[in-house]
C-alpha cells in the first residue's frame, strides 16, 4: 500500500510503501496536473511483482491524521478552507477524531475514500457530535458512492453533507466498523465548506466506432450536492475536424440521488467522418456547464478505467 494515499494536485510529496515481506521503502512523487482524480504509481524493486497501485490527486489541503486523536477531547482542528487528511487505523478499536468550527447555516461535506481507488479493505462510518458529544448526524454508507460509474463494485466509504444548527466547534468521528488495522487499513477524508457542485463520471472511457461515418453512444452520470440549481449542459470537446460530438442536458427536475445502483445518466454519442481510416484515434473530453443564481460552473467528466469502472 502507498502512504498517503493521495497528494495534492501538482504539489511533491515523500509516499512511503509497505507491505508483506518488503521493507518499507519511500519515495518522492509529483501528483499529475490534469482533472483526472488518480494515477498509477509502482516501485522498482527487484521484488516487486509489477502491479500499479492507485494514488489520488486531490484539490484541498494535504494533511497527515495524528495520534492521539482518538477521543472528542483530542480532536484534530480542521482548516477553515478545509483539507483532505490521510490516516490509517493503527488498531481495531482505532477511532479518529476531527473538529471543525461552523457559524449556523454553515456546511460541510465529509467524503471517506477507502474502498473507493484506494483499495483499502475497510468498512467506514461517520459521526457527528456537538461539543457535549451529542450525535447530530451519521453516515454509513455514503448515497453517491452507489451509483454504477463511480468504482468497480459496490463501495461502503462514508459520505455525509452537515449544516450546522447553530455556532459552534463540531467533532467528526471516523472508524471502521470491521475492526481492521494495520499497514493497509488507510483512508483519505476530505472535510471542506458545503458549497453547490457536482460530478460527472464517464464510462467507457475509450469509445468504440466501428465503421467510417457511423457513430457510437457512451453514458455521462451525473452526480450533484449542496442545493445546486439549475440545468446541467453538457458537451464534447477536442474532436478532430470532422468528428461529430453531441450535446445533452442533465434536468435538474429529473435528477435523484443513487439508488440500487441507478441515478441520473446523460447519453452522449460521437459520429466518424466518412472519409476515416481504421485505426484512427480522436481524442476527447465531456464538460459540463451549469449557470445559476449569477454563477457559472464547469466540470470535466472523470473518465473511468479499471481503477474506477463497475462495468470493466
Amino acid at each position: 500500500a502507498a502512504f498517503p494515499a493521495g497528494g495534492r494536485r501538482g504539489k511533491p510529496l515523500d509516499v512511503q510503501f509497505s507491505g508483506l515481506n518488503m521493507k518499507p521503502v519511500s519515495r518522492t512523487l509529483v501528483p499529475a496536473g490534469s482533472a483526472f482524480p488518480w494515477q498509477s504509481v509502482s516501485l522498482s524493486l527487484d521484488l516487486h511483482d509489477g502491479r500499479d497501485l492507485p494514488f489520488l490527486i486531490g484539490d484541498e489541503a494535504e494533511l497527515t491524521e495524528r495520534e492521539p486523536n482518538d477521543s472528542r477531547e483530542r480532536s484534530m482542528t480542521v482548516p477553515l478552507e478545509g483539507a483532505t487528511f490521510n490516516g490509517r487505523f493503527d488498531t481495531p478499536t482505532d477511532e479518529d477524531w476531527f473538529a471543525v468550527s461552523l457559524k449556523k447555516g454553515q456546511g460541510v461535506l465529509i467524503e471517506v475514500a477507502a474502498q473507493r481507488h484506494v483499495r483499502s479493505p475497510v468498512d467506514t462510518h461517520v459521526l457527528v457530535t456537538d461539543a457535549k458529544g451529542t450525535t447530530l448526524a451519521e453516515n454509513d454508507d455514503g448515497d453517491l458512492f452507489a451509483g454504477q460509474c463511480e468504482h468497480d463494485f459496490p463501495s461502503a466509504d462514508s459520505r455525509l453533507e452537515f449544516t450546522a444548527p447553530a455556532d459552534g466547534t463540531f467533532h467528526i468521528r471516523l472508524r471502521d466498523q470491521n475492526g481492521g488495522s494495520g499497514p493497509l487499513a488507510i483512508y483519505r477524508l476530505t472535510i471542506a465548506p458545503l458549497k453547490p457542485d457536482f460530478r460527472l463520471n464517464q464510462w467507457p472511457d475509450g469509445v468504440r466506432i466501428w465503421g467510417r461515418g457511423t457513430t457510437a453512444s457512451f453514458v455521462v452520470q451525473v452526480q450533484r450536492w449542496g442545493g445546486l440549481k439549475g440545468d446541467i449542459k453538457l458537451r464534447i470537446e477536442g474532436l478532430p475536424p470532422g468528428w461529430i460530438g453531441s450535446a445533452g442536458i442533465a434536468q435538474q427536475d429529473t435528477y435523484y440521488a443513487p439508488r440500487h445502483g441507478l441515478n441520473q445518466k446523460a447519453l452522449l454519442t460521437i459520429t466518424a467522418p466518412a472519409n476515416a481510416k481504421i485505426g484512427d484515434l480522436a481524442a476527447f473530453r465531456v464538460v459540463g456547464r451549469v449557470d445559476a443564481d449569477g454563477q457559472s460552473l464547469e466540470r470535466v467528466a472523470w473518465p473511468q478505467t479499471l481503477h474506477g469502472s463497475s462495468h470493466t
